[in-house]
């Protein structure tokens, strides 16, 4: 996830979140997306609770073959307590191959990482818009 707030905003308000699928493979080949992952810590060691690490320059740019394809929309939570509502996702269809040592050494470090799927309710999702109906009344 890429966490984005609006300037000026503070807390959990105005936030967008872009996803990006990882997907394992039991061999992933050597590219920007990769790169960008191993300086975090994926498929080594990631970062302790309250650690700092220094991980150098990070240039988003790394996923732009998967910014060009197509992307759902929704408003959402987050996935994290507090689980704020009115988080505007975007998630992009295409996916980033990742190795299974990078989804090992993520599990390792964030067991139970995940929210349960929440039903649908009243929400809209939509296919490359970026408006929902009814988001911005």
């Amino acid at each position: 996830h890429i966490v984005h707030q609006k300037k000026g905003s503070s807390g959990t308000n105005d936030l967008a979140v872009i996803g990006i699928f990882l997907e394992e493979k039991d061999v992933a080949p050597v590219t920007p997306e990769r790169e960008f992952l191993e300086q975090l810590g994926f498929g080594a060691e990631l970062p302790g609770k309250r650690s700092i690490t220094e991980v150098g320059t990070l240039d988003l740019n790394a996923f732009q073959q998967e910014y060009t394809g197509g992307f759902y929309h929704y408003t959402g939570s987050l996935t994290t307590p507090p689980c704020s509502e009115k988080v505007h996702w975007y998630v992009l269809q295409r996916g980033v191959p990742v190795t299974r040592k990078m989804v090992s050494t993520f599990k390792a470090r964030f067991p139970n990482n995940n929210r349960p799927v929440q039903k649908l309710n009243t929400r809209y999702l939509v296919y490359n818009d970026i408006n929902v109906p009814g988001e911005f009344i």
